[in-house]
């Protein structure tokens, strides 16, 4: 049986299918939130969490696709368009699940297992260094995403490896946002090359 969910939004059909969510998570996600995460993060957030956390990121991250395009930003910013194009989303991901959360819509465990996938997702990317060169580009948005969590105290090291304080991600998340926004709207590629050479 294949499980999948269908969306519609002004005038695009996207799909969004559970064992490809299943599959990234128990090959990709699952090792890296056990080797950097600690043991009370990782009770805190199941595996089978972390697996619903990425379908809510893929479902809506769909309907922000079909919502929020700049369609001149590919070709203003070059090359570096890629390297903003999936953090970005990622962190209007993360900004509209902190609204659901606000709405009641998502509880604080949710939007937490949906804030630790993103950031296994940007682990993955960064450890496929190399390795995977299709994610290359993707790299620099998710390292700049990395930076801003640690600079501000969102991962918190502990004897064991790495914790989670959940407030400091969120606003870490929307003052990278804030950046990211700029240069998708109407950041040149020089601007941008700047940010990243950074």
């Amino acid at each position: 049986l294949l499980r999948r969910i269908t969306l519609t939004v002004s005038f695009t059909m996207s799909t969004v299918f559970f064992p490809m969510a299943e599959w990234r998570v128990t090959r990709w996600m699952q090792p890296i939130f056990q080797l950097f995460f600690d043991e009370k993060t990782q009770k805190d957030c199941s595996v089978s969490e972390l697996q619903e956390g990425l379908l809510r990121i893929s479902i809506i991250d769909e309907i922000r696709r079909s919502l929020m395009r700049y369609d001149d930003a590919p070709a203003r910013l070059e090359e570096y368009f890629a390297y903003i194009d999936e953090a970005y989303g990622d962190m209007l991901t993360i900004k509209a699940a902190g609204y659901l959360y606000l709405k009641d819509v998502l509880t604080e465990k949710e939007l937490r297992a949906i804030v630790l996938a993103e950031i296994c997702q940007a682990l993955y990317s960064v450890a496929s260094l190399g390795k995977r060169k299709p994610l290359e580009p993707l790299l620099y948005g998710y390292a700049a995403f990395l930076d801003s969590l640690w600079e501000g105290g969102a991962l918190e090291k502990t004897e064991q490896r790495l914790s989670l304080n959940l407030q400091k991600a969120l606003l870490c998340t929307e003052q990278l946002l804030r950046s990211l926004e700029y240069y998708v709207a109407l950041g040149t590629r020089e601007e941008t090359k700047e940010f990243f050479d950074r």
